[in-house]
């Protein structure tokens, strides 16, 4: 692509990164959405072994998700802090509690901050893919 090009689009390489993320977040947030609505109602580990299969499976998409590299760049952890209320929020219409909707919102929240953050570890630790049996462990501690 020529710089010419490039600056039609986007006005500068934070521009095009933010941009990647929201597509890569979009498409993970549409298979996340079909691959657990069967779901509906089971237990949390099997909510979370479906998602780790499927990022396990996705791992550029992973990668662009939770790569700590991109934190520096201008807007992009509001952008993934909509990523991470969205998770939460899907999480919440599968397994629904309105009695305690704020906390248990919270809680989701903090379930999806430590996936990210234990996913990011894991692909840049070595190179080696996730495994989503040793993810499901660690979320269970």
């Amino acid at each position: 692509m020529s710089k010419g090009t490039f600056y039609r689009h986007f006005d500068g390489l934070a521009s095009c990164i933010r941009e990647t993320y929201r597509v890569a977040a979009k498409s993970f947030l549409e298979s996340l959405s079909e691959s657990c609505e069967p779901l509906s109602g089971a237990p949390l580990a099997d909510l979370m072994q479906v998602v780790l299969e499927f990022l396990e499976a996705e791992t550029a998409m992973t990668y662009v998700l939770t790569d700590p590299a991109l934190d520096d760049v201008p807007g992009l952890l509001d952008v993934r802090a909509e990523l991470t209320e969205h998770c939460a929020s899907l999480l919440g219409q599968i397994r629904p509690d309105p009695v305690r909707y704020r906390e248990e919102q919270s809680r989701r929240r903090q379930l999806v901050r430590g996936a990210q953050g234990l996913l990011a570890g894991r692909l840049s630790g070595g190179g080696r893919r996730p495994r989503s049996q040793e993810l499901a462990q660690m979320l269970s501690l």
